[in-house]
Formats: structure tokens, C-alpha cells, sequence
């Protein structure tokens, strides 16, 4: 799964340019390095990054199912699931994000699946380990984790007003957390947070590390003017 991939030779500031002379007019060259021999200084071409392998792709057989995004969570709290390992970024979704999440889920949208490996089969691994790492969805997961645990709160007007018991109040009005809704309201959150995951079966961190690479950078960006013409569509 891994694959070889030289990065660009960089040029060494403490190498001498040899014989030329800085005055007149002569200048290092960037994209070479130099090799320094006794006689004199050898130019050689810098080495392009390769897509290539070392040997053909192998690959994954993957497994996905939908499953409830409080149960999911539940594997996190249980210590079943490493919502962090080390090529992990960290926790970077603003408060609107995860409020916009548990928005998803109320109206219905669907919402992009996580990734995680089964490290279970890893050999010599702890039975303390937990079995499965997040290799991508840390976000979703840790807001599912935030709203089913009520350290999240989002608009009260998004439900009748039989689903709430609680509100919290802020700047924005009446805002309710999970906790805070009926258990006719809970019952109906839970069921409608859907949370697709594909579990993959890879042999090591640095794989899943790959993996991590590769699915976050495949697409681009929004960039802020598409953001803001589909927001000036959303409100006309």
C-alpha cells in the first residue's frame, strides 16, 4: 500500500559555487545540487518527484454500512475506537461546522462517510488498543460525540415545540442540546443521525497514514466567491 515517492534534492547553502565569481554577474543555480569533488564542482540535474511505485497497487477491500452516529460514539467513550491517532489532525471545525452537522441530520441530508481500520488482526497489539482508528471523519465523529454527549446546543426552532423540554439561552434566542429534548425529540434524533462508515483492514500506522493522505487530498477547496454566490442563491 505504501509507496516510494523521492521528494525534490535540496540545495545545500554551504556548498561553494567553485571557481566562478559572484561578481561578475554569476549565481548559484537553484534546481541543481552540487557535488563537490576534488578537482572541481559537478552539476547534477535535481530529481523530479515520481507518481511510481515500487511494486503494483494492492487493493483494500473495503466494507460499508450505515450506522447510527450515537452508536459510532459510543465505541469512542468505550475506548473502542482511537478518534486521534498520530498523523491525525487536530480538532479544527469551528462551532457553526458542527451546529451545520447536526442541521444535516435534522433535515435529512446525507452525510459524507468516516473511515476507519480494523487493527484487531495487528500482531503482537494490546487487548487495551482499541480496535479501530478514525483515519478520516475525526471532525463528524468528535461533533456526533459533542451533540449525543449535550456539550452542544443548536436552534430550538428547528423542532416543534413538543420535542423540547430544556433550552439554553444565548445571543441567537433559545438553543436546545440533546439532553435537553423530550425523549420522543431524542428518540428521533437518534434514529435520523445516520452515519456511514467504511472500515478498511490495512497492517499498519504508516498505512493508515496513506490513507489519510490520499482522502484528503483529492478535491479542492470552496473557494470564499463560490461560497458566497450559493449563500446570496440560499437567501434571495
Amino acid at each position: 500500500m505504501s509507496t516510494q515517492t523521492p521528494g525534490p534534492i535540496q540545495s545545500n547553502p554551504s556548498l561553494r559555487l567553485g571557481k566562478g565569481d559572484p561578481s561578475k554577474g554569476q549565481s548559484p543555480v537553484n534546481r541543481h545540487r552540487r557535488a563537490n569533488t576534488d578537482s572541481e564542482t559537478v552539476l547534477e540535474p535535481a530529481v523530479k518527484p515520481t507518481l511510481q511505485t515500487a511494486e503494483p497497487i494492492k487493493h483494500i477491500n473495503l466494507s460499508a454500512g450505515n450506522r447510527h452516529a450515537r452508536e459510532v460514539a459510543r465505541l469512542v467513550g468505550e475506548g473502542h475506537m482511537d478518534i486521534s491517532p498520530e498523523y491525525q489532525r487536530p480538532s479544527v471545525w469551528t462551532q457553526e461546522q458542527r451546529i451545520n452537522l447536526v442541521k444535516s441530520w435534522a433535515i435529512g441530508l446525507p452525510v459524507p462517510a468516516i473511515l476507519v481500520n480494523d487493527r484487531a488482526n495487528w500482531k503482537g497489539i494490546s487487548p487495551d488498543v482499541p480496535w479501530y482508528a478514525v483515519v478520516d471523519g475525526k471532525q463528524r465523529l468528535e461533533t456526533a460525540i459533542m451533540w449525543f454527549d449535550g456539550d452542544l446546543a443548536v436552534p430550538a426552532s428547528w423542532w416543534p415545540e413538543e420535542y423540547i423540554e430544556e433550552t439554553v439561552d444565548t445571543d441567537d434566542g433559545p438553543y436546545v442540546t440533546y439532553k435537553g429534548m423530550t425523549g420522543t425529540g431524542q428518540r428521533l434524533m437518534s434514529t435520523r443521525s445516520p452515519l456511514p462508515v467504511i472500515e478498511c483492514n490495512v497492517g499498519s500506522v504508516e498505512e493508515e497514514a496513506a490513507l489519510f493522505m490520499l482522502v484528503n487530498t483529492g478535491g479542492t477547496e470552496q473557494t470564499a466567491d463560490s461560497l458566497a454566490n450559493a449563500a446570496s442563491v440560499a437567501t434571495r
